[in-house]
């Protein structure tokens, strides 16, 4: 069915220009049938005969003005009247950006193509074309714009300035829409770009919480452990170090002995003895065990003091979580987790100790100790890989400082330093470049998480062949907090 139906009161008497308005009627009836309900047209259908309209428009535009120009219409008539086109272009133009969001905004734009252009033609065109034919009669261009529009009040020119005035309006509301439109646009934006960062947080949060939840459990299994095995450690150290000075009253009385034999060996009589004595000593090699159990106690001695260390350090490191921070000595944490990661960097690593005064910092002392351990390591297996490929120990270094109102922790490795294309990863949240099963890709998150929320900053400086060096650093307790 046909949106706007072709008339004889449309013709113009200019067969040029009716042939365009028939096309663009044409056009307009298309485009209304592409965009009624259940066409099954796509968009790109649609935008294309929108486009094909609006370019065929504008050719009609240019031929009329051309014609008024070519045959001498009154400049002012033609000004108002390419002021007309014009403004249609730019209305058509703003009413197609609002017609892509909804199709009730497509039919009001061909509502306005229907009205515009019967309008349009009924109006303006028919005054160009009468004045175009008293031109072909001999008038001159100022009698026929006064013949043709002589009566700014006509009933006629009423009803087109009132549709004017309804399309201009139209437009303006128009260009509103428009401007709200892109408005909300930019408010969606923002709002998608917030709950984007929000949600980003909250699963940063969670991972924290799971990854936290596993810590706890740990810690708590690692405390019961240390617990159990202080007493009979104690047990054992007492009976050791019981031992190792008992052996020393022993020799003692063997020196006695001895003298006691050198002395009896030139009597005759004792002589029996003295052998039987000396043969139980040869059989139990005294000599020997003289020299070397004294050595045996003291390495168990240093061991079992190396173990109760180990479990000292155990029972510190996972020390139930405060409900607020508490002001904590950095070096004393530090050395405790040392002793904890041992293992991880014994076998490929020397220790470097670089350990200043330092005033305390405030935190919770769990939490900072599990930072500390993720980047120690980190810098173990980073050192291992290296070690792997060269044979070669590497050194580990931990350094402490304060910097004015900050205290600095510094651990740095021999490693292979971080890729230049995933050092802006390295905090995400499970980003690992370990195979799978050696890493879950947390550590450094949490670590990130952690500092941050104590009001600190964790950074790095690395090169590739060279190393790594991470630096954490903290606020430091007032003088009167700490006191």
């Amino acid at each position: 069915m046909d949106s706007l139906r072709w008339t004889k009161q449309f013709e113009t008497g200019l067969q040029h220009v009716d042939q365009q308005h028939r096309r663009l009627v044409e056009l307009v009836n298309q485009f209304g049938d592409l965009t009624s309900q259940g066409s099954g047209a796509s968009r790109e259908q649609v935008e294309a005969l929108f486009v094909e309209l609006a370019t065929y428009a504008q050719v009609h535009f240019r031929d009329e003005e051309v014609l008024m120009g070519e045959r001498g219409i009154k400049r002012d008539y033609l000004c108002r009247h390419r002021a007309e086109h014009e403004a249609f272009i730019r209305q058509v133009g703003s009413m197609r950006a609002v017609t892509e969001q909804s199709a009730e905004s497509t039919r009001a734009l061909l509502g306005f193509l229907i009205n515009w252009l019967a309008f349009h033609i009924l109006g303006s065109d028919h005054q160009m074309a009468e004045q175009l034919a008293l031109l072909d009669q001999g008038k001159s261009a100022d009698e026929a714009f006064a013949v043709v529009v002589h009566d700014e009040n006509s009933s006629s020119n009423l009803l087109l300035g009132a549709v004017d005035d309804l399309l201009r309006l139209l437009g303006q509301r128009n260009a509103e829409l428009v401007a709200a439109n892109d408005l909300l646009e930019v408010r969606v934006a923002a709002r998608t770009a917030e709950l984007s960062k929000a949600l980003e947080e909250l699963r940063r949060t969670q991972a924290d919480l799971v990854h936290a939840q596993k810590l706890e459990s740990v810690g708590q299994l690692a405390a019961g452990i240390a617990h159990e095995l202080n007493t009979p450690l104690q047990f054992v150290q007492d009976s050791v170090f019981f031992v190792q000075d008992s052996v020393g009253q022993v020799s003692e009385v063997l020196d006695a002995h001895e003298a006691l034999s050198q002395a009896a060996s030139g009597r005759a009589e004792l002589a029996p003895e003295l052998e039987r004595v000396r043969e139980v000593e040869r059989t139990a090699e005294l000599g020997y065990l003289r020299l070397h159990v004294p050595k045996a106690l003291a390495r168990a001695k240093e061991g079992i003091e190396r173990m109760a260390s180990l479990v000292r350090s155990m029972k510190e490191f996972a020390q139930p979580k405060t409900a607020t921070p508490e002001p904590t000595d950095l070096n004393d944490t530090v050395e405790t987790t040392l002793a904890m990661a041992k293992g991880e960097y014994r076998a490929v690593a020397d220790v470097v100790l670089r350990l200043n005064p330092l005033p305390p910092v405030s935190c919770f002392v769990g939490e900072l100790n599990q930072v500390i351990l993720s980047l120690i390591v980190n810098a173990a297996h980073a050192i291992c890989d290296v070690v792997g490929k060269t044979g070669n120990r590497g050194t580990l270094t931990v350094e402490t400082a304060l910097e004015g109102e900050q205290v600095r922790l510094s651990i740095s490795d021999t490693g292979t330093g971080i890729p230049l294309e995933i050092r802006t990863r390295i905090f995400d949240p499970f980003f690992t470049t370990k195979p799978v099963g050696k890493g879950t890709g947390q550590g450094l998150a949490i670590a990130y998480s952690v500092v941050t929320r104590h009001g600190g900053t964790i950074t790095f400086d690395t090169e590739v062949g060279r190393g790594t060096t991470f630096h954490v650093r903290l606020p430091r307790v007032s003088a009167a907090k700490a006191a």
